[in-house]
């Protein structure tokens, strides 16, 4: 019987995790050496004291706790407690209700300093924002120059127009129709101009706390086309769009997510094609038992088994230094997984990526 009380004791004695015991008061009987090092006390500074000096004051759960101590006899969980030069720290742990003759006699806990790991995990969480943030700015800058384009010409439009009405004033052969009809091409112009802002304002905001909204599929392709439609045109694109058929389909999703997830594929089209001959990016949608499908393929050279199973990795990229972060395509499945759809590389002669989405029932 002495030889297992000495077992015991030696279990507590070199446990790593801090062990504290105490009464059902909370004063304190018996602490561990890895309990007086965490906790920052020495000598036999925690016997006699309460509990309480452990308390951060920032548990905002501690009615929980002790309902779950007294109703199961158990609670096990991460808190903020104190030390004794008063510094805050994350703990994790496990308290139990120590009986005796059926009846409970004290607490014993075990925990251990997890900081190091709360902080780890913010760090990582700041930097997953940070390449989500740096993937945008990736594609909005891909496009920068064919939004130069896109805003210029309709420009041009509109100052040839009001020169032309201002010309014309004095003309008493300029009816009041022809006016109209100048005016009317302004303000479609202007539209245009609107269309791109909008798109812009849509890839670049931060959306991932956003509640999902009523989306219409419609709406984010063109506001995405407003940023590179003219691009394409430029380098003599052959751009064919066949979604006629989902002028009213709408999903529960975020609409600046989905227009990044479209740009990302856009880009990497234009990339794969601009030095061929045949120029051509094919986008169709369609609706089939309450899934949307968004097909867009391209006359690029077809990926290669081996580079299908890398290509939504991380950081894996086929573009040259300086051309791509290799996030655009696991950052565009992550966001498509999280509107509860897909996004694949079909096995196809043509390069293809096919989206499904369900639609709002």
């Amino acid at each position: 019987m002495t030889d297992r009380i000495i077992h015991f004791d030696s279990l507590i004695e070199y446990c790593p995790q801090a062990f504290v015991f105490a009464d059902m008061q909370g004063t304190i009987l018996l602490a561990n050496p890895s309990a007086y090092k965490m906790y920052g006390y020495s000598g036999n500074e925690l016997i006699n004291q309460n509990v309480d000096i452990f308390n951060s004051k920032q548990t905002i759960n501690t009615d929980e706790i002790v309902e779950d101590i007294t109703n199961l006899g158990i609670w096990s969980g991460e808190l903020i407690q104190r030390k004794k030069n008063n510094t805050n720290f994350y703990a994790e742990l496990t308290v139990t209700l120590v009986f005796k003759d059926g009846a409970p006699i004290g607490l014993s806990s075990y925990s251990r300093d997890i900081t190091a790991k709360i902080e780890a995990d913010k760090l990582l969480a700041e930097q997953s924002v940070m390449l989500t943030a740096s993937s945008k700015l990736s594609a909005i800058g891909e496009m920068a120059g064919g939004i130069a384009h896109e805003i210029n010409n309709p420009l041009s439009i509109i100052n040839a127009k009001a020169y032309r009405l201002k010309k014309k004033l004095s003309d008493e052969s300029f009816t009041k129709e022809m006016i109209l009809t100048e005016l009317n091409d302004v303000i479609s112009t202007t539209d245009r101009i609107a269309k791109i802002i909008n798109g812009l304002k849509l890839i670049s905001r931060d959306s991932k706390t956003d509640p999902m909204e009523e989306t219409s599929i419609k709406n984010v392709i063109e506001d995405t086309l407003g940023l590179c439609k003219e691009k394409f045109k430029f380098s003599e694109i052959d751009l064919r769009l066949n979604f006629d058929t989902i002028n009213d389909v709408v999903i529960l999703g975020r609409s600046y997510q989905l227009s990044q997830v479209l740009l990302n594929l856009f880009n990497n089209s234009f990339d794969a094609i601009l030095p061929l001959e045949d120029k051509w990016i094919d986008l169709r949608a369609d609706v089939n038992d309450n899934i949307l499908t968004l097909e867009i393929k391209d006359s690029g050279p077809v990926i290669n088994q081996e580079l299908k199973s890398k290509i939504m990795q991380p950081f894996f990229t086929t573009k040259e230094v300086g051309k791509g972060t290799g996030l655009g395509l696991s950052i565009s499945k992550k966001i498509i997984e999280d509107h509860n759809g897909k996004l694949d590389l079909l096995d196809s002669d043509i390069t293809t990526f096919r989206i499904e989405l369900p639609l709002k029932k």
